[in-house]
């Protein structure tokens, strides 16, 4: 009761803001920060020709932030000149969806306070509709820091525009209709002497993504001496002159992914080579990579080529020699068929190497040597076919190790052992027939994925004994019966997968080595599971328990049946696929106490066609292995005093 007064106090100044404050019928307000107001008008459109809109009734003491939606219906709207003069106060403009033709040249006098505009009529949407701006638009803005003026079907704007705007931070032109990087009106190419005085000293960020720009020509943004991020994703540039960034010396961030880019220049890197931290190529047509193209890139930590046609001779032992900083390169899905022993041979603070999705079929001895600070190394999706000893030397910080998607028949035995601080280890999809023994040298492993190789033996396999292995993953493979003491020694195993195997028959206690597991799958081999928890207590989560069907159907089932992943799909399914089978039993065993008149008539219907068993019942046993057939009672337990 404590916070009383202090409610009492906010309920009184939002009242009193009520009496005096008062919006046009249209708008609705609310208040914000230091007793300022923040309005919001729907407007069928802004002045057409049935439609007459009176700015001036929106008070101006305390309006801070104005937004003006206009409908989604087929009108033009007409901005006035003055139309928000007496909003001495605002800071914040926006206008969204009013399908304007022109900014009028004093559409915006009077705002001297305003640091944020965005104008997105969305133009696009109703054909051929372009915005068009005045050099002088902007000029009453002084303090202006963002704009946004995407999604407006620009197809060109004023050289002057945004000049001597010395507080302007960042410019939003995506999504409209540029084609070349002089009408973006940063160039200073082909400019007179008198527009050198064009000051943008705070200008930082330029998003001009999602255009229709061809060509990055000569000196395309050289206004922008201060620029630190440039997106030009989502283009259509398939050509870059040398010169094309000249001018951008402090430049941080260039995205240029998804264009038609083949190759760059030699030296297009060259003006932004000591402030370039992040550089984005990736979804391009990139088959060429020159030498020298990435010569002085020293301050580069992000480097992102994915999605190209690079090959391996296209990437030589200086490729990347002068990218001694980056700690994430991304090369994948390209088509390299190999990985030379010094191709990585600088990269000493690389941290993230991706290389899925290649055609790789061999790695150098060493190949990784230089890389001690690496974590991650991907090499998923490529056509290896074996692992050698020295294929990972070097990778002491290495954590995670995807090998999955290949066609490794090998791993030497000494793979594994100058990387033991690894945590991860993916395998699967491959053609392994046993489990590697350099496995037994990763002693901080936590996650092992042998999914779907042809695995038939585990007894004494090399990852036990790891007192740190949490998740098992031995789906798809060729094992066999399960005997006690397979899983010995994994005290902190947690999750196993052992579906999809060829498992018919577990030995009583088999899981005893692993009581603390949360996660256990065996659907899809030739059993009956005859190991359910020894209490019905232990199944209290309804969302748990998985539906299995095989030869024979056992179906552990929560105690409220009507919200589990069982219910009646899973059980209509299994019939529709094995009712007709002449020798197909379902067997369903309840986990928990449920009374008939929780299930419905279907449900009732396959139940009494059906041995339906409590677990924890008396003779439980018995009563299963009468329902049983011949082929599934030699998996049950022998002794008939088996407790539950």
């Amino acid at each position: 009761m404590k916070c009383a007064p202090l409610l009492f106090l906010s309920a009184a100044i939002s009242t009193v803001l009520a009496v005096v404050y008062k919006a046009p019928d249209d708008c609705e307000w609310k208040p914000a920060i230091n007793g300022e107001v923040s309005v919001t008008c729907k407007l069928r459109t802004v002045n057409a020709a049935y439609d007459s809109t009176n700015f001036s009734l929106i008070p101006s003491e305390r309006t801070a932030s104005l937004t003006i939606l206009c409908d989604d219906v087929l009108f033009e709207s007409f901005l006035a000149n003055r139309s928000f003069e007496h909003l001495k106060q605002l800071k914040e403009l926006n206008i969204e969806k009013c399908k304007l033709r022109e900014l009028p040249l004093l559409a915006f006098s009077g705002l001297s306070k305003l640091n944020n505009l965005t104008i997105r009529t969305f133009n696009s949407d109703w054909g051929e509709l372009f915005l068009q701006l005045h050099s002088g638009s902007f000029s009453h803005l002084k303090v202006l820091q963002r704009v946004d003026l995407s999604r407006n079907s620009i197809v060109q704007l004023p050289d002057n525009l945004f000049c001597n705007l010395l507080n302007l931070r960042f410019v939003n032109l995506s999504s409209n209709q540029f084609s070349e990087v002089v009408n973006i009106g940063f160039s200073t190419k082909n400019r007179d002497n008198s527009n050198h005085s064009c000051k943008l000293d705070a200008f930082t960020h330029l998003d001009v993504s999602l255009n229709k720009i061809k060509v990055l020509t000569d000196r395309g943004f050289s206004l922008l001496l201060k620029l630190q991020v440039l997106s030009l994703r989502h283009n259509l540039i398939s050509r870059a002159e040398e010169s094309s960034l000249s001018g951008l010396s402090q430049l941080s961030v260039l995205d240029l992914s998804n264009n038609q880019l083949v190759a760059l220049p030699p030296r297009f890197f060259h003006a932004v080579q000591q402030s370039l931290t992040e550089l984005y190529l990736q979804n391009n047509s990139i088959t060429v990579l020159p030498p020298g193209l990435f010569n002085g890139l020293q301050q580069l930590l992000i480097l992102d080529m994915s999605h190209n046609e690079i090959k391996s001779n296209w990437i030589g032992v200086d490729t990347f020699s002068d990218l001694i900083r980056v700690n994430t390169i991304d090369l994948s899905f390209n088509k390299l068929s190999r990985i030379d022993g010094l191709t990585f041979r600088s990269q000493y603070h690389l941290q993230v190497l991706l290389l899925h999705h290649n055609e790789i079929e061999s790695i150098a001895d060493n190949a990784f040597a230089s890389l001690y600070n690496l974590q991650s190394l991907v090499l998923s999706h490529n056509r290896l076919s074996r692992i050698d000893g020295t294929c990972f030397n070097g990778l002491q910080a290495l954590s995670s190790l995807a090998l999955d998607n290949n066609a490794i028949e090998f791993v030497h035995r000494d793979a594994f052992r100058n990387i033991t601080n690894l945590m991860e280890l993916n395998l699967s999809v491959n053609r392994l027939e046993s489990v590697p023994i350099a496995i037994n040298a990763l002693h901080s492993l936590r996650s092992l994925n042998l999914s779907f190789n042809s695995i038939a033996n585990i007894s004494d396999a090399s990852y036990q004994g790891n007192e740190q292995l949490y998740d098992l993953n031995l789906e798809g493979n060729r094992i066999g019966n399960l005997s006690k003491g397979v899983f010995r020694d994994l005290p902190s195993l947690r999750i196993l997968n052992l579906a999809k195997n060829r498992i018919r028959a577990i030995e009583q206690g088999t899981f005893d080595d692993v009581p603390d597991l949360h996660a256990l799958r065996l659907d899809s081999n030739l059993i009956f599971v005859d190991w359910l928890p020894s209490k019905s207590d232990i199944v209290t989560d309804a969302q748990d328990i998985q539906c299995y069907y095989n030869e024979t159907m056992g179906l552990p089932l929560a105690n409220d049946f009507n919200i589990t992943s069982c219910t009646n799909f899973s059980i209509n399914k299994m019939y529709a696929e094995r009712f007709q089978v002449q020798d197909f039993v379902p067997i369903f065993v309840i986990a928990g106490k449920i009374n008939s008149k929780d299930l419905d008539a279907d449900m009732r219907y396959w139940l009494k066609t059906s041995t339906f068993l409590q677990w924890g019942e008396k003779l439980f046993w018995e009563k299963l292995r009468f329902s049983a057939k011949p082929d599934l009672i030699q998996v049950l337990p022998k002794n008939k005093f088996v407790k539950n």
